[in-house]
């Protein structure tokens, strides 16, 4: 006569199990928080790079459209207008010379841009043709 026995696990086989894999978990949450935190130095850096492109950009139009270094004449950058403070955006035209979802409050003389709350990057407008706005951005973000 043949007896049936049925395979599968113990109990304790199972808690061995979900012992292990806690143990795994713990080591592998860490992990995914450093790739949000990087994620988000990654926009920061997209975006302080944009800053600084497109105000590179709207002095190079400017000296091509004959301006001098100093001006303070407008230039269109794609069909927008870009108001333009010694020769580079000012704090104003930075955004309409930057496409992004983000939108900037502005001070009296910069365009902050915040992201989740914690991180800012601020375009301050040039002051002389001889140096550009300064883009900043903050630490620890």
């Amino acid at each position: 006569m043949k007896v049936n026995t049925q395979g599968g696990f113990t109990l304790i086989e199972l808690i061995v199990v979900i012992i292990i894999l806690a143990i795994l978990s713990v080591f592998a949450i860490p992990k995914f928080i450093d790739i949000e935190d990087k994620a988000r130095l990654s926009v920061v850096k997209a975006v302080a790079g944009s800053l600084r492109t497109a105000s590179a950009l709207a002095h190079a139009l400017t000296l091509a459209n004959g301006n001098g270094s100093d001006s303070n004449t407008d230039v269109i950058m794609e069909g927008n207008n870009v108001a333009m403070a010694a020769g580079y955006p000012d704090r104003n035209g930075i955004a309409v010379a930057v496409t992004s979802d983000l939108t900037p409050t502005t001070t009296a003389t910069a365009a902050v841009y915040t992201l989740a709350t914690l991180c800012t990057i601020t375009y301050t407008e040039a002051t002389s043709p001889n140096a550009p706005g300064i883009v900043t951005a903050t630490s620890g973000c």
